[in-house]
């Protein structure tokens, strides 16, 4: 597929023209593509700039639809919706992972599965919509895009679930949970933290963000998710 046909294929996806079509090849550049092509610019930047930029609208949207949420409310919601899981679904659902460019090791490794590069493409990719259409614009396709997850906002699903956790942790168990930071990779403009939570009778689980708080709050979900199994 020629460059050519990407770029209008994914103007199609997004429902707008870009004025500028080689900020749109720059979101839609790996850094595997750029480290075999020294003097190829990547999405690293847009990425970084694209992650500020979704987690601005999303946190308006939620700040002027939810007058009754809290900090912790919204901030709950938010990092649901924005956490590199979800936007690799996104990414996935939108077949965006058919045009990005990797290198050959990348791309042999498996990589147009890799939930980092499809959330990372993703970020980048409304980045260069930022650049290009400006913040209304891509205000406009992002609640678009998220339509779906956001009216599906449950009011009655626990906010916090560290505290819903904890209050579990200590009426049956008698203790508090552990969280344990595991790793801590990616890029220092998007790292990803990873930490492991453990209960005294034993159940263990994994959980991933953006921050070390993040990714004890998702430890403690999908932990959540596992007692009421």
């Amino acid at each position: 597929m020629s460059d050519v046909s990407k770029i209008q294929n994914i103007e199609d996806i997004l429902g707008i023209k870009f004025h500028n079509k080689q900020v749109l090849l720059e979101a839609l550049t790996h850094s595997s593509m750029a480290n075999e092509l020294p003097n190829i610019l990547h999405n690293e930047r847009l990425e970084f700039l694209g992650d500020t930029v979704i987690d601005f609208i999303i946190s308006k949207y939620l700040f002027r639809e939810y007058p009754d949420f809290s900090e912790g409310d919204m901030t709950f919601h938010r990092s649901q919706l924005v956490k590199g899981e979800t936007l690799a679904e996104i990414s996935k659902s939108l077949n965006l992972d058919d045009y990005i460019f990797l290198g050959h090791g990348e791309e042999k490794s498996g990589g147009r599965e890799k939930k980092s590069n499809l959330a990372g493409l993703f970020e980048a990719i409304i980045g260069s919509i930022f650049i290009d259409q400006g913040l209304d614009k891509t205000e406009i396709v992002v609640l678009k895009i998220f339509a779906t997850k956001l009216n599906g906002i449950d009011h009655f699903k626990y906010q916090h679930p560290k505290t819903e956790l904890q209050i579990y942790s200590q009426s049956y168990l008698g203790d508090l949970p552990k969280y344990q930071l595991m790793s801590k990779n990616g890029p220092d403009h998007s790292p990803v933290f990873e930490v492991q939570l453990t209960l005294s009778d034993g159940k263990l689980i994994l959980g991933k963000g953006k921050s070390i708080s993040l990714a004890e709050n998702d430890a403690a979900e999908k932990m959540l998710l596992l007692i009421n199994q």
